[in-house]
């Protein structure tokens, strides 16, 4: 599992877990929250408000069945529930 980073977005796909992990600048202490099937965004552990990442769990099953997938990432929508 290599890492790859472009234009501060930086990713790692695990084939054997296949599970992408995304990131946004430097590591953080996170939480993950469900925004979708398969899908978490990573917010910050202290301000909620802040993405710092994603992860996909399942990336190969739910690209077969979508031909456009999107990632589901409303950072609105946690703000509000925060």
């Amino acid at each position: 599992m290599g890492t790859k980073a472009v234009r501060g977005l930086k990713f790692s796909y695990d084939a054997e877990a296949d599970v992408l992990y995304c990131s946004f600048g430097k590591p953080k202490e996170a939480v993950s929250v469900s925004v979708g099937e398969g899908v978490y965004m990573r917010v910050d552990a202290w301000d909620r408000r802040e993405v710092v990442g994603f992860t996909i769990v399942g990336l190969r099953r739910l690209t077969r069945r979508k031909r456009d997938f999107v990632v589901p990432l409303d950072a609105k929508k946690l703000r509000t529930s925060a």
